[in-house]
């Protein structure tokens, strides 16, 4: 990817992840204005990934599609990785960056993260706060245990 690529996929993946984290009122999530418009974000966070030659091929080598994505997000936001830190609203940066996804991938096994000994709880909730880490620490390269 070149750096002209790399920027503009940054300034996208910002933009959706601030709709991601905006904070509705009541009315609005009465009214199902929130539900659609998170996913509207949803959707162009999945086109982020689909742009991304690297992200297509971590998804094509562990088999992944756009569910097991909304499966990964979802599973991140309940644990606590939806969060922004370092810069990154780390449930979507997770999905859009190949290294991170490849850490996710690789320990999601048929709907939940394995984690040595861990049990299902314990295994999400290591994910998310290493990947909360991975970025607010700034790493860079393979995510590591």
């Amino acid at each position: 990817m070149g750096i002209f690529q790399s920027l503009r996929k940054s300034r996208r993946l910002w933009k959706v992840s601030k709709r991601l984290n905006k904070s509705f009122d009541p009315a609005e999530l009465l009214r199902g204005k929130a539900s659609s418009e998170k996913e509207g974000a949803f959707e162009e966070l999945l086109d982020i990934c689909a742009c991304d030659d690297l992200v297509r091929f971590v998804m094509t080598r562990y088999e992944a599609d756009n569910n097991t994505l909304r499966d990964l997000f979802d599973k991140l936001c309940r644990n606590g990785a939806g969060v922004l830190v370092g810069g990154h609203y780390v449930a979507a940066s997770s999905l859009a960056f190949p290294l991170p996804l490849k850490f996710l991938l690789e320990h999601y096994r048929e709907g939940a993260f394995v984690i040595r000994d861990y049990d299902d709880h314990d295994s999400s909730l290591f994910v998310a706060n290493r990947l909360v880490q991975y970025f607010e620490l700034g790493e860079t390269g393979e995510v590591r245990c």
